[in-house]
């Protein structure tokens, strides 16, 4: 413990990480290597917000804490030369909880099963980790500044993904169309062919009528 606090007073805020600061470095890390390092979750200070550690990184430095946010980015980084038998590990870019134009960037040892990689996975995760310092960082536009959290794992819980729907071919839409138009010719067919029998009706009846008369006649003649 001596050893990590001596590290951590070498470690210096919003600048690039620096070869004297590699001591707290895999310290921190050594401890999630250690067989209680699970019961060390236990003893996070909270979640925590971007702003707090911008602006209290003494208070929260070599401290277990949480966070959460979105996945921006996955990449595998390979650390300098240790004595952990560490070969890698990857870095996540994370944009915190609640929205935010600045990340959180997290190296963690190990990720779940089926976890997304790459670029732009987007999936929503808790991190429970030492915080180490807020690295100033290069990018396209100039610099960046992120509160950076070592980990063991994190959490993340796999959506289950939405039934697939099939997609309405051009053959199917060609069928639904001429179904729909035989059945307007039908109806249009019955309601012409109704209207026509309505006058073929009405003159039978006259006929009939008429018939009827004639021999109603007959019999007052007779």
């Amino acid at each position: 413990m001596d050893e990590i606090v001596e590290g951590l007073a070498q470690v210096k805020d919003n600048t690039y990480f620096r070869p004297v600061e590699r001591q707290a470095w895999f310290s921190l890390f050594a401890r999630w290597q250690q067989p209680d390092d699970a019961h060390l979750t236990s003893e996070t200070l909270g979640k925590v917000s971007y702003a707090q550690l911008l602006q209290q990184p003494e208070v929260y430095r070599g401290r277990i804490i949480t966070i959460l946010g979105k996945v921006l980015r996955e990449e595998v980084e390979q650390p300098a030369e240790n004595q952990l038998g560490i070969d890698s590990y990857h870095r996540l870019w994370i944009q915190p909880q609640g929205g935010g134009q600045w990340p959180f960037v997290v190296y963690c040892l190990k990720l779940p099963t089926d976890f997304p990689r790459g670029e732009s996975p987007g999936v929503p995760v808790s991190v429970t980790g030492f915080f180490f310092k807020n690295w100033s960082y290069a990018y396209e536009d100039g610099l960046g500044l992120a509160p950076v959290v070592l980990a063991s794992k994190l959490d993340w819980q796999k959506q289950s993904a939405l039934p697939a729907t099939s997609p309405i071919t051009r053959r199917s839409w060609i069928l639904g169309i001429t179904i729909a138009c035989v059945f307007a010719l039908f109806a249009t067919w019955q309601a012409v062919r109704h209207t026509r029998r309505r006058p073929h009706a009405a003159k039978a009846d006259t006929v009939v009528k008429q018939q009827l008369q004639q021999l109603a006649s007959g019999e007052n003649e007779a």
